[in-house]
């Protein structure tokens, strides 16, 4: 981890980390799909952000391309072109 984080200050000059005031979960998710009767099994991570008492910010992370093949009951033939993001050198 310190090795990763020395990595980034050598790379770039400004680096700021910002707290932000949240809970975080991680959650299984059990899906029974009707039409199939297929059971999908996935991890999600969700961020609720709070004032006064009330969600004021929800976000989530899910793998969704991992779901995707799921609902559809087989994997996807997907060629890799690089390491970027959405398939970018």
């Amino acid at each position: 981890m310190l090795e990763a984080l020395a990595a980034v200050h050598r790379e770039f000059d400004e680096v700021k980390f910002i707290p932000v005031k949240m809970a975080a979960l991680i959650v299984f998710i059990g899906l029974k799909q009707r039409a199939t009767g297929r059971h999908l099994r996935m991890h999600a991570a969700h961020f609720l952000e709070f004032r006064n008492n009330r969600i004021v910010e929800y976000r989530a992370f899910l793998d969704t391309f991992d779901a995707v093949q799921q609902v559809l009951g087989r994997e996807l033939d997907v060629e890799r072109r690089g390491s970027g993001a959405a398939g970018t050198p």
